[in-house]
């Protein structure tokens, strides 16, 4: 058995006993619940199938109990293996296969509309729900053995390209009004100095990359044209060539992947661009940059510091 959070990795894990000829049984596959793998489970083991691979997120004892059972009953022994993955790391994991598959992030509604007919459109919260479920597995419970497994994570060596990522609230693009965000392209401040210090670093051959949130449009206070123009005009000014990605949501529990501290559009700039993160720089200065940066894998750099040094 593998057991872990939705996006832990357990698949790729699995996929190393099938190889090894192990059959898998997994929910997602076959539908319904985990109970429903019971008698598939006791059909294999009838017929005399030694070695089978169950992997879906287990994280109650009762969710595994009935699998327990079904084996000690044709006298055969369970082990677990634990993938022990934060929350952050899955859901970087969540999103890339988001991503890999549909080429972007679905919003909300569209994450409700699929919801049951694929298992990769998670919605956000599911993790933390996933992770104040989690019962820990132990021998007591009738595995021969439990083996917790660390997740490690393997980037893709073919993404070789580099790139500034930016902050853009109030780092590029700032309100000459001193509203949150610029309430007009008119109202828009840009910084020259600091736009010379991404000139170097686009002439050292980094991309330049925004991210942004932009919940007026949620609000219905603006439209989606409205700030692109915003930022096409941000470009502009600058001299710039920044491709900015947004979140449109609004406040509130998280309905979207895309809205920081959640990983999504830093997990579709590096999809979309093929980039490695360790040779990227991430620029920002909130209190939840740092964290961002780091479950991305992206060296972080305070804006004042980055900006500072080549001024």
């Amino acid at each position: 058995m593998i057991m872990g959070l939705p996006g832990a990795g357990k698949s790729t894990v699995s996929r190393g006993f099938t190889a090894r000829g192990f059959l898998r049984l997994n929910r997602d596959e076959a539908g319904g619940t985990l109970r429903d793998l019971v008698p598939a489970l006791d059909r294999a083991l009838a017929s005399g199938t030694s070695g089978i691979v169950l992997d879906n997120t287990y994280v109650s004892r009762a969710s595994r109990a009935a699998v327990i059972q079904a084996a000690a009953a044709r006298g055969a022994s369970v082990r677990c293996v634990w993938l022990s993955t934060s929350v952050a790391d899955a859901q970087v994991n969540a999103v890339t296969r988001i991503v890999e598959r549909y080429g972007k992030l679905p919003d909300a509604d569209e994450l409700a509309a699929h919801r049951g007919r694929d298992p990769v459109l998670l919605p956000p919260m599911t993790q933390f729900r996933y992770q104040r479920e989690l019962e820990a597995p132990d021998v007591s419970e009738g595995f021969t053995r439990v083996d917790v497994v660390p997740f490690v994570r393997q980037f893709d060596p073919s993404r070789v390209e580099r790139a500034v990522l930016i902050w853009c609230d109030g780092i590029l693009a700032r309100s000459r009004s001193n509203h949150r965000v610029p309430a007009t392209v008119d109202d828009l401040v840009v910084d020259a100095g600091r736009a010379a210090t991404l000139r170097r670093y686009a002439g050292e051959g980094f991309r330049l990359l925004g991210l942004s949130w932009q919940p007026d449009i949620a609000g219905g206070t603006r439209t989606a044209a409205d700030v692109d123009t915003m930022f096409a005009k941000m470009s502009e000014l600058l001299g710039l060539a920044i491709e900015v990605e947004y979140c449109a949501h609004a406040a509130g529990p998280p309905r979207c992947w895309c809205r920081k501290p959640l990983p999504g559009l830093g997990v579709l700039l590096i999809h979309r661009h093929h980039l490695d993160p360790a040779r990227c720089i991430y620029v920002g200065d909130g209190p939840q940059d740092a964290g961002y940066a780091q479950r991305l894998g992206l060296p972080y750099r305070p804006a004042r510091e980055f900006f500072d040094e080549h001024e």
